[in-house]
């Protein structure tokens, strides 16, 4: 839900902001919201990395061949 969110959001690139409030907001629901702030940004940043890594190394193997 938190991904569509985001997704739909057209002000924000690639629902940044949008779709982490809306997953803290969802999670606050099951767990405190705190804990749900603290969650929600350790995805984005996940999600930040795994997509750096990955254009890192897609950049890398297209130097290669």
């Amino acid at each position: 839900i938190a991904w569509s969110v985001g997704y739909l959001t057209f002000l924000a690139p690639g629902g940044l902001g949008v779709s982490d409030v809306t997953l803290a907001g969802l999670l606050a629901l099951i767990v405190s919201p705190a804990q749900a702030a603290v969650i929600a940004l350790a995805m984005r940043l996940v999600i930040s990395a795994s997509e750096i890594t990955s254009f890192a190394i897609l950049t890398r193997t297209r130097r290669i061949q």
